[in-house]
């Protein structure tokens, strides 16, 4: 048997155990949606606020060097590309109201005058 026969025998080999390796059920992931009605901005400041966890405190922070609760939510709205006030209190006063929060929305904290911190759902 020349070398090129048995070259070509063994090319035909590998491809036959090869494919009996290969499955008629070929397992696909789907591709991860967004939950039902929520933006791709939503979508966008919940990634970025996921991405911030492990982010050490710190007061007047908005890095990922360091963030306190409004620099957080500065930080991830930005990267998003929606613009909003620096401290808790200014984003309270500036950010519409919702009846139900959904994910993305912020809930805010304090004596109902000033917000003094703020989370999110």
């Amino acid at each position: 048997m020349s070398l090129s026969r048995c070259s070509s025998l063994c090319a035909l080999l590998m491809l036959l155990l090869l494919a009996g390796c290969a499955s008629k059920d070929v397992a696909m992931t789907p591709a991860p949606s967004l939950p039902s009605g929520i933006s791709m901005e939503r979508a966008l400041i919940l990634s970025h606020a996921q991405q911030a966890i492990g982010t050490p405190y710190r007061f007047g922070g908005n890095s990922p060097d360091g963030l306190d609760c409004s620099g957080l939510v500065e930080m991830t709205y930005r990267a998003a590309g929606i613009c909003v006030p620096r401290t808790a209190d200014s984003q309270f006063r500036a950010l519409p109201q919702v009846d139900a929060p959904r994910p993305g929305d912020l809930l805010f904290f304090g004596d109902g005058h000033k917000a003094t911190c703020t989370s999110h759902s």
